[in-house]
């Protein structure tokens, strides 16, 4: 029975980073057409305020603009420069994430670290 837990936490945590990793570059699809579109879409177990937490713990650029549901901004302290990530409750009591580009510039940190970040928080 325990075996069977231990790869089924794998089983979803290989998902969620694949997820996590592979969403669409902006040069494919809708992404293409908005600079800011979202980049990545990913539907967690763990409630928002813990990915709120893991977030803001391990991204030291990470902070809070307001709750309910919960925006996380990640950048250098500006709105047209910061990586935008939401945290909206899901029906199935976890969360789901969405990331989406800065307005303008490449963002801080970069988008593979940040893909890692948020691929870590979400499982």
């Amino acid at each position: 029975m325990k075996s069977t837990q231990i790869l089924a936490s794998c089983a979803l945590a290989g998902a969620v980073a694949a997820l996590a990793g592979c969403a669409g570059s902006p040069a494919n699809g809708p992404q293409a057409e908005s600079p800011n579109g979202r980049i990545i879409y990913v539907a967690s177990p763990r409630s928002p305020r813990d990915v709120e937490s893991c977030l803001t713990n391990r991204v030291a650029q990470a902070r809070v603009a307001q709750r309910n549901p919960t925006t996380v901004l990640i950048g250098p302290y500006s709105v047209d420069s910061d990586w935008t990530v939401t945290l909206a409750p899901s029906a199935s009591s976890g969360t789901n994430i969405g990331v989406y580009r800065p307005r303008s510039g490449d963002g801080d940190p970069e988008e593979s670290e940040l893909r890692f970040h948020i691929a870590r928080c979400a499982i």
